[in-house]
């Protein structure tokens, strides 16, 4: 009985890790998503804002 129930937790403990291992790897991927996002717009924010600086510069020289 005893090592039916012990398999039983092991089985359980299993199955919990395997639950927590997928949402901390959705996570993973979805923040890392969100970080690609987040510098691909601040990348386009910051590269217009340099262009139009240096357009800005050369117009003025």
């Amino acid at each position: 009985m005893r090592k039916n129930r012990k398999s039983g937790k092991a089985s359980r403990i299993k199955k919990a890790n395997g639950v927590k291992f997928r949402a901390t790897l959705i996570g993973v991927v979805l923040a890392m998503w969100f970080a690609g996002t987040f510098v691909r717009l601040a990348q386009l924010m910051f590269f217009s804002d340099i262009r139009v600086e240096e357009f800005s510069d050369r117009q003025q020289t």
